[in-house]
């Protein structure tokens, strides 16, 4: 699949639908959240903001030792309750079914 070339103008952005960005996204080497049809293109992180997301990451995992949570890490695709929005964020703990 040939990606779209992806407008990052602020001023003219290019909408595409939810099932788009999936399609961009599973074939993309980099990572993009989307926000109501826009695909935003993420940033690198600093040193700082990675050793406090190892920190949140590792305090939690302690924390949830004992229980049927899972810790996860901002590789994961999160589709939050609002509608139309995909992001990554630096820590995951879903809500247990148990």
């Amino acid at each position: 699949m040939v990606l779209p070339q992806l407008q990052y103008d602020r001023e003219s952005p290019e909408y595409y639908t939810e099932d788009e960005y999936l399609d961009i996204e599973r074939s993309s080497e980099g990572k993009h959240e989307y926000a109501h049809g826009e695909i935003l293109a993420m940033s690198g992180a600093s040193p700082n903001h990675n050793q406090i997301s190892g920190n949140v990451i590792t305090a939690l995992n302690v924390a949830m030792r004992d229980t049927p949570c899972i810790v996860y890490t901002g590789d994961m695709r999160v589709k939050p309750n609002c509608h139309r929005t995909y992001r990554y964020p630096d820590v995951v703990v879903p809500q247990s079914d148990v």
